[in-house]
């Protein structure tokens, strides 16, 4: 019997994706979406409704890729909040108890949230609201923006991982982020190509951190953005690249 993976953003070109390789590893795909889907087994489940995420039963599950956002140019600062930190949460903290034990959840993340360690005063801040009714008065507080507000959910998503690394390894679960970016190494001629290797190689991650073979990789960030962030740190920490 194949292991059973939910998974969220399934409408999305990403999600796509993931679908295809998650198929490819024999793997059982248990869809979270609002579009009617005719795959069996795919619950119809709008992620912003609180009560019918807190009432989803999805029966056991092998794993849960999170993969599900609000961009900068979807909404305004309260609803990228809203969508990518409570929303998520909120779905994870319900299926929890419907992880087997071996399960790993995998949350898409972004290089926007790098600054996490930086940031983490505000993060704990947003982390440590007991509601999203609260978000109006602390985006208007901490004077955030659209950017800002996708940002800081991923931030919120890499610290939440690491947070719960412990927790969750005493309850043989693991849970990883996965922090792409839309950019970095040569772009090729064909644009579409590039988006294609992007979005494929983002999905072999997702598919990898949820599967067998990651079974001792827990609490981490993995990034996936063509080598660009280890260019700027090398230059940051003044390693000159060599020749060939």
């Amino acid at each position: 019997m194949s292991k059973r993976i939910a998974l969220t953003g399934t409408a999305s070109a990403l999600g796509v994706a993931i679908v295809r390789e998650l198929y490819a590893k024999d793997l059982s795909v248990v869809g979270l979406s609002e579009s009617i889907s005719p795959h069996l087994g795919w619950h119809h489940v709008d992620l912003t409704d609180a009560a019918a995420v807190a009432n989803l039963r999805t029966g056991v599950l092998d794993g849960l890729i999170n993969a599900a956002e609000r961009l900068p140019e979807d909404g305004g600062a309260v609803e990228i909040l809203e969508f990518n930190w409570f929303c998520t949460r909120l779905l994870t903290d319900t299926l929890l108890p419907q992880l087997a034990p071996g399960a790993a959840i995998a949350t898409l993340a972004s290089r926007a949230g790098r600054e996490w360690r930086k940031n983490l005063s505000q993060v704990r801040r947003l982390m440590a609201l007991p509601h999203s009714d609260r978000l109006p008065d602390f985006v208007r507080n901490e004077k955030i923006d659209p950017d800002r507000a996708y940002a800081l959910s991923k931030e919120a998503h890499i610290v939440w991982t690491k947070q719960n690394a412990g927790v969750l390894r005493a309850r043989d679960l693991r849970a990883n982020t996965i922090s792409p970016a839309a950019d970095g190494g040569p772009e090729p001629a064909d644009g579409k190509n590039r988006q294609k290797a992007h979005l494929g190689s983002v999905a072999a991650v997702a598919g990898f951190l949820v599967d067998r073979g990651s079974s001792w990789i827990h609490g981490q960030d993995l990034i996936v953005d063509g080598g660009c962030s280890a260019a700027q740190e090398a230059q940051a920490l003044g390693l000159n690249s060599q020749t060939y």
